[in-house]
């Protein structure tokens, strides 16, 4: 007869064998996470975003946000109090958040654009979008 106790030892430790050999060393979760970033940067999710980018919907947002942001101080001034500053600052900011992503967006999907002279025109473009917020121009 098996003695059953000396059975289930066994079964612990090829468990535990099992459990060990499995774990993986420290080296083995950096290149993981190095792959893995390497993997989202060249996935179909750069494409989608591509594909957005390039598409008629995005352009046609990108040029009315564009023509907003040209007119709405003159829009400001001419139609409106001093009281109704605070609002327009707050559409201001979300325009500047949404050039942001815009620009974020066009760095995932373009590796060259971080060194082309397009984003540092965009930078300029929302550091001077910063200045014509109230808080900050008086």
């Amino acid at each position: 007869m098996i003695d059953k106790r000396k059975l289930s030892s066994k079964k612990l430790q090829t468990a535990s064998q099992n459990m060990n050999a499995s774990k993986p060393s420290d080296s083995v979760i950096v290149q993981r996470k190095k792959k893995n970033f390497k993997e989202i940067y060249n996935s179909k999710s750069k494409e989608k975003i591509k594909k957005i980018i390039d598409s008629s919907y995005f352009k046609i947002y990108s040029t009315l946000i564009t023509m907003l942001t040209l007119y709405l101080d003159d829009i400001k001034k001419l139609y409106t109090t001093q009281s109704s500053d605070f609002t327009f600052d707050l559409i201001y900011g979300f325009i500047i958040c949404l050039f942001f992503i815009e620009m974020i967006f066009y760095c995932f999907v373009d590796e060259e654009y971080a060194c082309n002279l397009f984003f540092f025109v965009d930078i300029l473009g929302i550091v001077s979008m910063i200045l014509d917020l109230h808080k900050i121009a008086d």
